[in-house]
């Protein structure tokens, strides 16, 4: 049986003519590395993207750089020429990106900070000081106008998105070419003392092309910042480091209302410093801490079981967010942040004070947390405590340990009390493309005088072809964690899943992959065994275009197991019992930096006792960087499901207008209307970075009930604030 399967698979191979993607090359060794020499200036720098200085010509040129995607070690379409120089202040990046047809043909799809590096024409450079694989990437990238994008990495696995460092870039277009000048301070990186030599790499999206290029080349499968194929930045000699503070206090007035109330207007003042005594060492303090410009989270209708995870989006939280991350998002999170200064309903807490210790050597890392959160309507005041520390055994294998501890104060009758996890966990990488993780975690609840264990495993195997993952995770029935994310108590949760890069070569050019798969997500309770539900999702045809546009269509054979009644949305109750159906989901979206882009996911068939046509549509239009309109629904219609067996309809929409004047005046709004929840929600957020990372924001919400007569004990709520943030680097 097994010859016979191979001989189908060889069989479909040569018919269709799939060829195999290149394959994973291994890294340079330390003589195959690229180098480029950094140039000491004592000449004044002026950043205004010309590179008009007469220094800049008497540097070093990096430049013959290789596409990585899609013909991974093809000689790029168009090069790019990199230059370096230094002062007793900061590093100078230099960069001349050659297009024929610069100013017309350049796609730039807006100015936000933080923009999506797959939408837009891209340069980037990553810089790694310790030449370590275990260390800190920084990354630092900006488009043809001059919106910059900052993020720090870990070994191409774990992103930072979120950081934020202090550094200046200016960019201009000419006819044939556009040209990135960026100015990163020294008390912007950490880095060794007396290091001479930083491990450093340029890369380049040129978007029209859907072409990615390096001047080290890296496999397809890998970003640049996987630091084992980068160059060499040598001969720089930096200041030795030295204490660096960074403060941002702010003011902001708050003006809200509820029903028919007056509006109540409070001013608020707190500030947020970090400190770094050393290279390797960070302190961050916020008192009275305030997250009135963080986006609103995106309302969805959930279907399934499990509970929704809706990411962290405050920048306190955000920054270093990893090292305390163990788990796997939607699943399982022993320590989650947004369980500190929010409720149940994801309404804020006041946060009177928290600090936060990380340090980061070569071989080890270590973390502490203490965040103390304030009493607010029927929320009691609590302290949260956390600790963490991770060592590398050698360079492939790594230990680490977690305990966190939340301390809920008395409140009217209850009695205070102390919940507290407790985690060991191991990461292995076996290969460059294989690389095991797992963790064991406790738990104690003195209020409910439980203790209960949780187990989580994954293995990722990732290279130019395959694509594999098995993530197993295992939640006690007595585990509680009232710092962490579950998406569901007592439960097993089995999740392979499989996707395989082929190329035909009678596909059109446009096509860059088939990529057909599949996987499974199977619960079963841990307390009796029993199973729960499972479904598999096979994906036959799957293509990816060279614009980064997808298109898919898969299979879903579902088995449901109900010990109880399940409510998945508003006047809608589905009986306990078993059942089977089958969906089929067609899905895909559209160059999404182009001018006019969309995504779609429409999927049909069965749903429990009855049927469910569920639709997502979305467009965006943008015309330009400077203003940008989209609009999504989602829609699902139920037939026949349920005690009543009735027809139900939800709805969700949700417009969103973005304008911006340049990449530091930007202004954003957006409307939510769900159906199934009754609310309207409004968002308007006006900003201004007068200076580098200082912020004035003019920000106005307002929830109201879509329905007056449903729900009617659910309040309208309406809230300004004016905030105004002032960060500076000592």
């Amino acid at each position: 049986m097994q010859n016979i399967f191979r001989l189908i698979i060889l069989v479909q191979i040569v018919t269709l003519n799939i060829s195999l993607p290149q394959s994973v090359f291994p890294p340079p060794s330390e003589k195959q590395k690229l180098k480029i020499t950094a140039y000491k200036t004592e000449e004044v720098i002026s950043i205004d993207g010309v590179l008009d200085e007469q220094v800049w010509s008497q540097t070093q040129v990096a430049d013959n750089f290789t596409e990585s995607f899609p013909q991974q070690g093809k000689k790029a379409t168009y090069d790019t020429e990199v230059r370096i120089l230094y002062d007793d202040y900061n590093l100078y990046v230099g960069a001349i990106c050659y297009h024929p047809d610069a100013k017309n043909s350049l796609v730039i799809k807006d100015l936000q900070r933080d923009s999506k590096y797959n939408e837009n024409e891209i340069f980037n450079v990553s810089i790694e000081p310790y030449r370590n694989n275990r260390m800190p990437v920084y990354t630092f990238w900006v488009n043809p106008y001059g919106s910059q994008t900052d993020q720090i990495s870990y070994d191409d696995i774990i992103f930072d998105y979120n950081w934020d460092g202090i550094w200046v870039a200016q960019c201009s277009v000419r006819d044939s070419c556009w040209i990135a000048e960026i100015q990163i301070p020294f008390s912007t990186l950490h880095y060794p003392e007396n290091s001479n030599t930083w491990d450093i790499n340029f890369n380049r999206n040129i978007r029209d092309l859907g072409e990615i290029t390096a001047w080290s080349p890296y496999p397809a499968v890998f970003d640049a910042v996987k630091m084992e194929y980068s160059g060499m930045l040598t001969e720089i000699n930096p200041p030795d480091p030295k204490l660096s503070l960074k403060i941002n206090p702010y003011s902001l007035l708050n003006s809200s209302k509820i029903n028919e109330q007056n509006f109540k207007n409070k001013p608020h003042f707190g500030i947020d410093v970090k400190w770094l005594p050393g290279t390797d060492t960070y302190f961050d303090f916020t008192i009275n801490s305030d997250f009135a410009q963080a986006d609103v989270d995106n309302q969805v209708v959930n279907l399934g079981r499990s509970s929704v995870f809706l990411p962290e989006k405050r920048q306190f939280f955000l920054e270093n967010s990893r090292l305390f991350s163990l788990g796997r998002d939607e699943i399982f999170q022993p320590f989650f942040s947004r369980r500190i200064g929010l409720n149940e309903n994801g309404e804020t807490l006041p946060i009177n004070l928290g600090i936060r210790f990380t340090q980061q050597k070569v071989n080890q890392s270590i973390g502490a947390l203490v965040i103390n959160q304030d009493e607010k309507n029927n929320s009691p005041s609590a302290t949260f405590a956390l600790a963490r520390f991770q060592r590398d055994i050698n360079e492939n294998f790594r230990l680490g340990s977690m305990i966190g501890i939340k301390y809920k104060e008395r409140l009217n009758s209850e009695s205070s009390s102390f919940n507290t996890i407790g985690v060991v966990d191991a990461s292995m990488k076996i290969s460059e493309s294989l690389f095991i993780r797992s963790m064991l975690s406790y738990s104690n609840d003195s209020y409910l005088k439980r203790n209960g264990l949780a187990f989580l495993s994954e293995v990722n195997y990732f290279d130019n072809i395959f694509i594999f993952s098995w993530l197993e995770t295992i939640v006690g029935k007595e585990y509680n964690t009232d710092l962490g994310f579950l998406a569901r108590q007592d439960f097993i949760y089995t999740n392979p899943a499989l996707t395989i890069n082929l190329s035909c070569n009678w596909f059109p050019r446009g096509i860059v992959y088939f990529n057909p798969g599949i996987s499974s997500a199977i619960f079963h309770s841990v307390s009796s065994g029993k199973f729960e539900e499972a479904q598999i999702i096979i994906t036959p045809v799957s293509f990816l275009f060279r614009d980064n546009s997808k298109i898919s269509f898969s299979i879903i054979p579902s088995w449901e197991t109900l010990n109880y009644i399940f409510k998945p949305v508003a006047d809608l109750e589905i009986n306990p019992g078993e059942y089977k159906y089958v969906r089929f989901k067609f899905a895909g979206n559209s160059d999404l930096s182009a001018p006019i882009s969309g995504q779609f996911d429409l999927s049909r068939g069965g749903y429990y006792n009855g049927s469910l046509n569920s639709y997502f549509f979305s467009i965006r239009l943008a015309p330009s960087p400077y203003a940008a309109v989209a609009v999504g629904y989602t829609r699902n219609d139920f037939y026949n499901v349920g005690i009543s067996h009735d027809k139900k309809t939800t709805h969700l929409l949700t417009p969103e207008l973005r304008v911006a004047l340049n990449p530091s005046i930007q202004l954003s709004s957006s409307y939510q209307h769900n159906t199934d929840t009754n609310k309207g929600m409004l968002n308007f957020r006006l900003s201004w970075e007068y200076r580098p990372l200082s912020y004035i924001y003019f920000v106005f919400n307002s929830v109201k009930n879509i329905d007056d007569e449903k729900f009617a004990s659910q309040s309208d709520q309406q809230n300004a604030i004016i905030k105004i943030s002032y960060s500076s680097q000592l």
